[in-house]
């Protein structure tokens, strides 16, 4: 399922706050929509007044292309610098100055030129790090990435290109469960971390011992940005089906093909 944000600023006042939150609408027509519901752990996300709500990163031979969509208020014009860091040392391998004006119905677009920089592989995961900072010093994005090229060629899968031979099978979403806690003689589940007592790093390090490479996520459903720091943190790959939906506007389409 795709998750579902809800704008409460509106409704926020000074000091403390008490959030209730109920899921009670079923799409008309629908049957399968009785057992929508909570499957993950409810957040709130603080976002200043300013900010892009998403980041498309695509890292090529030479350079890094960037496609930034807006989310707040800024202003009619932004002028800034972005890097390319490297993760581990943060020394910048790219830069470039960025000056645009911002439209929330359009993308920010911009290249950042690149250097020396290792490639993203299972066995040797490097990252690197977009930073994007306005001229008064306030970094506006921040978005983790890895140089890597995925082709099929005469029938074949090339990563970097060279061969490339999956090795893996179904990768379960509900690693976080109580039940799954339960069934290794541990104590249910505290929080909504997906990664509570780092549960789902120990599962991916087993995985890649077992020499898998790749897995194919929970059937429709969407994944925690947490399950993918970490895949790419430690080298594992997971594709997925389209996320399921039971009805289609606007806002849907654009999250599903982001």
């Amino acid at each position: 399922m795709l998750r579902q944000y809800v704008d409460i600023t509106a409704q926020a006042r000074k000091g403390e706050n008490l959030i209730a939150l109920r899921v009670f609408v079923q799409s008309k027509g629908v049957s399968r929509a009785k057992a929508a519901g909570l499957v993950n752990g409810v957040f709130v996300r603080v976002t200043p007044p300013t900010y892009f709500e998403y980041a498309l990163v695509n890292p090529r031979k030479t350079d890094v292309e960037v496609e930034l969509h807006l989310g707040g208020t800024y202003g009619n014009q932004l002028d800034g610098e972005a890097e390319v860091l490297d993760a581990d040392t943060l020394l910048p391998v790219g830069s470039t100055l960025v000056k645009g004006e911002l439209r929330k119905e359009l993308p920010l677009l911009f290249t950042v030129p690149v250097g020396k920089y290792s490639e993203w592989s299972p066995d040797a995961p490097k990252l690197y790090i977009l930073s994007l900072v306005d001229l008064a010093g306030k970094e506006l994005v921040r978005e983790r990435f890895g140089f890597r090229v995925m082709e099929l060629k005469d029938g074949n899968l090339f990563f970097n290109n060279n061969r490339f031979r999956a090795r893996g099978g179904f990768f379960p979403r509900y690693y976080n469960s109580e039940w799954r806690y339960a069934e290794i003689g541990e104590p249910a589940r505290t929080t909504s971390c997906a990664n509570e007592r780092n549960f789902f790093s120990n599962a991916v390090k087993i995985l890649k011992r077992c020499n898998w490479n790749l897995s194919r996520g929970q059937h429709v459903q969407a994944y925690d940005d947490t399950y993918f720091n970490i895949c790419d943190k430690l080298g594992y790959m997971i594709y997925f089906e389209m996320p399921d939906h039971y009805y289609m506007n606007q806002e849907m389409l654009r999250r599903l093909v982001r």
